[in-house]
């Protein structure tokens, strides 16, 4: 009988996770572009980094495959219920990166209060900044930061370590977040506004900290930016989906929106020249890195080998997963699991 084959969609593995492993099953590497060719392959485990759609067709057609390990937090790229009706586990890895992407999402908001990014572009012309006039034109939107308004939409951990780090700033912090439990905010010094309008009309700034849904798909659309302080700045580091791209350029160009910061687009991986943003000098854009760090992977890894242990034991059954994201669509299936 041939070992359990566990595939990592990356262009590399994890030397410690191959060792970790190595008693249990074999662990391969395969590119997103060869994605095709992995239900040929017959794997039993799959760990997902990118944010490349799986679809229930793909799943379909891998009828060895028990589990798929998320390696983030996120999961809107992966069709969670199809994989239940086949009676496959989809685990995540949501205690890690919290840290990360909170102190990402800080350096983009004070980036665009003290216009870090856009003076480090004036210094590649070999000009100088003569005087304040001359800053003055240069930097039109570097403000002093005490007395903003920050609004986050979404005050989970993430978007609740941002607050943390904000007001340590002198930011004046609100939230809005349908889903938390009414006086969640009491105790934690932080304004809560009933609706998501009322957040965006009384903010200086917007920072994204929700996940993706079909409710809030482009969320930040043409009326919902109009409807924000003429001026205010935007930070996403959620998902891009979350913003109407086209509407955005056009409120960049227009100076409804000063400046943007966007760690996430719609169409990922992020290429420059080929992303709508190019040439807009008023926004600047990562490739979604705002999780990464050395001990945040290794977190990740960490957390995958565990649930690829618990899922290859003799006997086992799905109940023994620990981050298992689709436990309530995921049905019996005695091919995969005991």
């Amino acid at each position: 009988m041939s070992r359990p084959l566990t595939i990592v969609i990356s262009d590399r593995t994890s030397a410690v996770a191959e060792e970790a492993l190595a008693a249990i099953t074999d662990l391969v590497a395969v590119k997103p572009a060869d994605l095709d060719k992995i239900p040929a392959m017959r794997p039993m485990v799959l760990f997902v980094f990118h944010t490349l759609p799986i679809s229930g067709e793909f799943l379909e057609r891998c009828d060895t495959l028990k589990l798929l390990v998320r390696m983030a937090v996120g999961y809107d790229n992966i069709d969670i219920a199809r994989a239940g009706e086949l009676g496959i586990a989809v685990s995540n890895v949501p205690a890690y990166g919290t840290e990360e992407v909170a102190d990402s999402a800080m350096t983009h908001i004070l980036n665009l209060y003290r216009q870090t990014y856009q003076i480090e572009a004036w210094t590649q012309k070999n000009e100088p900044l003569a005087d304040a006039p001359h800053i003055a034109d240069v930097v039109p939107n570097m403000v002093r930061i005490r007395g903003q308004k920050l609004g986050l939409i979404g005050l989970g951990a993430i978007g609740y370590a941002v607050c943390q780090r904000a007001k340590v700033f002198g930011f004046e912090v609100s939230f809005y977040d349908p889903y938390l439990p009414e006086g969640y905010e009491k105790d934690r010094g932080i304004s809560r506004h009933t609706s998501c309008d009322d957040l965006l009309k009384e903010s200086d700034i917007v920072s994204l900290h929700c996940k993706l849904t079909e409710e809030n798909h482009h969320m930040l659309n043409a009326d919902a930016i109009a409807r924000m302080k003429r001026g205010a700045r935007i930070v996403n580091v959620a998902r891009g989906g979350l913003i109407d791209e086209p509407a955005l350029i056009a409120a960049l160009k227009s100076g409804q929106i000063s400046c943007a910061a966007l760690d996430v687009q719609e169409r990922e991986p992020y290429i420059r020249a080929e992303s709508p943003f190019c040439g807009i000098p008023n926004v600047y854009c990562l490739p979604h890195v705002a999780w990464f760090s050395q001990q945040g992977l290794t977190d990740i890894w960490n957390t995958a080998v565990g649930e690829t242990k618990r899922a290859l034991a003799p006997g086992a059954t799905h109940d023994c997963l620990k981050t298992c994201i689709n436990r309530h669509v995921l049905k019996p299936c005695e091919k995969r699991w005991s």
